[in-house]
């Protein structure tokens, strides 16, 4: 079309119809007459014809006839001097070229209209502002981009921005407003002002309009094209924009999570369209260059961060590293260089797994890169090795330092050396360990009190003692439902007093288990404080005692029974004096011819009377294991078998008797005739337990126990060995467990008065401990009873053989000498004259100081000497010693009222002496004699 216009030039100006084309154009057209001055020089030019699209791309109205000077005074002389040029040289030119003072772009194609003399030009353009403007947008932009990539300060690159910012709108005044809403101020650091103010400093917010603060702070951008006018600045006009030389301005706001932090301020000391590119221009540029703001101000912070932590780093102890966000480490402290024995250029990245233990690396790099990629802080514990190739302990961390968006730019990390820790732990977890193999071996239970919850954690050792499954949940309240409800009141008690006064608690108690069995604990534990010194925990252990209060009962049942044998062998004592010499002289008047019937029947009762006393008195000695004993090598099949008759006729006919023997039972050491009077009392026992009738089977039988293989009936363990066993079984009654923890008591007894002395059972007790033998008692109500005793076997190689028997015949003596030394006046005399009357020469002193005085006043020794043990001035063995140093073959007899341990024990007489034990018959004391004289017993001991 330009090509037309220019061959159609003349005849267009010529005809009228070409003003109908050039009308429907959407270029805009125009033809101007330039004028020239006196020297031929452009000064102006005119607007001769225009088209209706002139205006709309110029914006210049009513145009026609005007000069462009007068339209745009401003308006750049090369304008005026291309188009003189056309107008002198007749040449066409097409250019592009804006104009500042028309804020416009233009793509032109000028030519020569008509004449040369009529100086015209035809001008065919089109507005192209809006693609120039988004050319140097995007240019701008691209400066910017490059501006912020460079950036190194934050300040100095506000500066920048809002003079380049300032310069290319044109502005007269470019700044970015930090926001501190708190302090009611907003503060300009750097700004771009063309005039000589600057405004940098702090400025109230209050100052502004409220509505225009609310609609900042939503994020809306403001815009006024003149502030004076505008309805939301006018009010504050002359006190706010006024003052600031602010009369159009662009406000865009700066959010952050919501809250307002920054603007971006472009203002104009006179009235200004904002154009819509324009605002999304400041947007754009706000929005980037804040951002590279943040950053750098983190950056410096950072950096400085980093500064500080590289001068702790070098002065701390531990190792000390810096990551960049993707987890590559580029710095070490020198203490790092200093163990390993590397250089940074050996470690950076991913170097340091060089130094890790080939066992933990994987799992390590597998957490780190983890963390690294969740951003989550790091921690781990692995070796490290050093310089001299030895491995130590290191407990890594590492957390995250991000950015404004949240993005990590910097892992901070350290290193500490934990290998002492490591092994102070692991020696805590052996202690603990041990400490609980420990509680464990000991039954100890643990437990804790909550004092504010009531929770009660326990062990499983220590739940046990409570009688719960090891899962089970405990709690203080129903730990106090298993206490005993005779000892709940003490354990409360002793709970308050604790956690009250924080002394410690011990408390012994009983617990009834979920079982409904009764059980013995002991308790001890202390109080717990908390930070503010409060008692708010109880910790303790718990042991079940039950065995040892058992154990205690049966000791205290032992000590009984000690205490009741003591005091019988001292009855006993006495009582035997007394009984020796009722005995004594009621045989005398028993032998006199002239003894009326009546008298006689009565000191019979009297000797009868006195023998039963006699026996009470043996029962108690057998029962406090205190008669002076005969022990000697038995065969309890011989003793059971020659008793067989006896027991047969003592169970009567309404029972039978089963022997059980075993046919190569070993040897005891014992006195056959207390075994007997064992089996006697025993079936007697029987005897009245099977009223109607029963079996009573006596078994013998060799065996061995191991250790804890049972329990006597006092509940002393019977110690491992081999031991005969003599078992004693009725088919009975059975007794109930609360009279079979009595049976062996002196005088208890469950039969009528005046059935029994109660001694019966408490004779075989006493017999059997006093040959070191035990005895068991299994017995049920309705069951029967069985007494099992256990006899030591003996270590004698020989197995038992019978003694010899008496050889019949008279006791008397032949006029044989017997000194009878005995501070009893009645019983010396009643041995005297026994002895006198069975034909001996008899020699009394009251002591054994008199027997060496008499013996030194008399030519001749006696034959035989016989004296009591304990004695005032000299004793029975002091007076043996000194008779045997001067005749060693003069057969001795002891006497004693006293229990055969009592002897023993006082030194009067070694055990197995020959002896007599009071009270003693006269045919007792001459058969004593007759068997001393003829050399039957062993020389005594002394």
């Amino acid at each position: 079309m330009t090509e037309s216009l220019r061959e159609w030039a003349p005849a267009l100006h010529a005809d009228d119809w070409y003003r109908a084309l050039a009308d429907s154009m959407d270029e805009g057209f125009c033809v101007v007459e330039v004028l020239f001055d006196e020297q031929g020089r452009p000064q102006d030019y005119r607007f001769v014809e225009l088209n209706p699209a002139f205006e709309k791309l110029t914006g210049l109205e009513r145009a026609a006839g005007r000069t462009a000077r007068e339209l745009v005074p401003d308006l750049e002389q090369r304008w005026i001097e291309v188009y003189g040029r056309i107008a002198s040289t007749g040449e066409a030119i097409r250019f592009t070229d804006g104009s500042d003072a028309m804020h416009r772009w233009f793509d032109v194609n000028a030519f020569p209209i008509g004449p040369p003399e009529r100086r015209r030009v035809g001008i065919l353009f089109t507005n192209i502002t809006e693609r120039k403007q988004a050319d140097a947008d995007a240019r701008f932009l691209a400066d910017l981009s490059e501006r912020l990539r460079q950036a190194v300060a934050a300040d100095e690159l506000l500066e920048a921005v809002n003079s380049a910012l300032g310069a290319y709108l044109r502005a007269s005044r470019c700044y970015f407003a930090e926001i501190f809403s708190a302090e009611d101020r907003w503060m300009v650091r750097r700004d771009y002002h063309a005039g000589d103010t600057s405004i940098a400093g702090d400025h109230r917010i209050s100052a502004f309009d409220p509505e225009v603060l609310a609609a900042i702070r939503g994020g809306q951008v403001l815009v006024a094209d003149d502030t004076r006018t505008d309805p939301r600045s006018a009010e504050h006009y002359a006190g706010t924009y006024e003052p600031l030389g602010v009369r159009a301005h662009v406000v865009v706001p700066l959010l952050r999570e919501g809250h307002w932090t920054s603007n971006l301020v472009v203002a104009s000391d006179r009235p200004r369209q904002w154009e819509g590119r324009e605002v999304g221009l400041l947007e754009t540029v706000a929005e980037r260059t804040w951002n590279a703001v943040e950053r750098l101000r983190l950056d410096a912070g950072l950096r400085e961060s980093e500064a500080r932590f590289r001068g702790l780093a070098e002065s701390m102890s531990q190792f000390a590293w810096i990551a960049d966000g993707t987890g590559w480490i580029f710095w070490y402290n020198q203490r790092w260089f200093e163990y390993t024995g590397t250089t940074l250029e050996q470690m950076q990245g991913w170097g340091w797994k060089q130094v890790h233990h080939p066992e933990h690396v994987d799992r390590v790099v597998d957490r780190v890169q983890r963390s690294w990629e969740t951003g989550e802080p790091w921690e781990d514990t692995f070796p490290l090795r050093g310089r001299d190739g030895n491995y130590r302990w290191f407990l890594s961390r590492a957390l995250p330092v991000r950015d404004a968006a949240g993005d990590v730019v910097r892992w901070f990390g350290t290193n500490t050396d934990v290998t002492e820790l490591r092994t102070a732990q692991e020696a805590l977890r052996a202690g603990e360990a041990t400490l609980r193999m420990a509680l464990e071996t000991g039954r100890l239970g643990q437990w804790e009190l909550a004092v504010a919850s009531g929770g009660l954690e326990a062990s499983v050792t220590s739940k046990a003692t409570f009688g719960f499954d090891p899962h089970e949940p405990l709690t203080f309240g129903r730990f106090l439902e298993l206490v005993h409800p005779d000892d709940r009141s003490r354990v409360q008690e002793a709970v308050r007093r604790t956690l009250e006064a924080g002394c410690d608690y011990e408390v012994e108690h009983r617990v009834i288990w979920p079982d409904g069995t009764e059980h013995w604990l002991l308790a001890r534990g202390r109080a717990a404080r908390a930070a503010d010194g409060t008692i708010d925990r109880m910790r303790g252990v718990t042991l079940d005692i039950t065995d040892r209060k058992r154990s205690e009962e049966q000791l205290r049942q032992m000590d009984r029974l000690e205490a009741v044998g003591v005091l019988a062998g001292g009855v006993a004592h006495e009582a035997n004096n007394q009984m020796s010499v009722v005995l004594g002289f009621a045989g005398f008047i028993l032998k006199r011819d002239d003894l009326p019937d009546e008298v006689r029947t009565d000191v019979q009762q009297v000797q009868r009377a006195a023998e039963r006393t006699a026996l009470v008195t043996a029962q108690l000695l057998a029962f406090g294991r205190r008669q002076i004993l005969q022990p000697e090598v038995l065969d309890l099949n011989a003793v059971v078998g020659g008793m067989h008759s006896v027991l047969a006729r003592t169970l009567g006919e309404t029972a039978k008797i089963v022997l059980a023997l075993a046919p190569d039972l070993g040897p005891v050491r014992a006195d056959a005739a207390q075994v007997e009077q064992v089996l006697v009392n025993l079936a007697l026992n029987a005897r009245d337990a099977m009223p109607e009738g029963g079996t009573l089977t006596v078994r013998t039988a060799n065996v061995k126990l191991g250790d804890a293989t049972g329990h006597a009936a006092s509940g002393e363990p019977i110690p491992a060995g081999r031991y005969i066993r003599l078992e004693v079984r009725d088919t009975g009654c059975g007794m109930t467990p609360e009279v079979r923890r009595r049976i062996f008591e002196p005088f208890f007894t469950t039969k009528a008065v005046g059935s029994g002395t109660g001694l019966g059972l408490s004779t075989v007790y006493g017999i059997v401990k006093q040959s070191d033998g035990y005895v068991e008692v299994e017995s049920e109500p309705g069951g029967g009873t069985a007494f099992i005793l256990h006899f030591p076997r003996t270590p004698t190689a020989n197995e038992a053989a019978a003694s010899p028997a008496e050889p019949a015949g008279s006791l008397g003596g032949a006029g044989e000498t017997v000194l009878i030394v005995e501070d009893d006046p009645l019983v010396r005399a009643m041995v005297g004259r026994t002895l006198g009357e069975a034909g001996y020469r008899v020699l009394e002193a009251e002591d054994g100081q008199a027997a060496i005085e008499l013996l030194a006043r008399t030519e001749s020794w006696p034959d035989v000497v016989v004296t009591d043990l304990a004695m005032p001035r000299m004793d029975g063995k002091t007076l043996a010693a000194r008779l045997h140093a001067l005749q060693p073959a003069l057969p001795v007899i002891f006497m004693s009222g006293y229990a055969a341990d009592e002897v023993v024990r006082r030194g009067l007489m070694t055990e197995g002496g020959p002896s007599l034990q009071k009270p003693f018959s006269p045919d007792r004391l001459a058969a004593a004699l007759h068997a001393a004289l003829r050399g039957r017993l062993r020389r005594p001991e002394v």
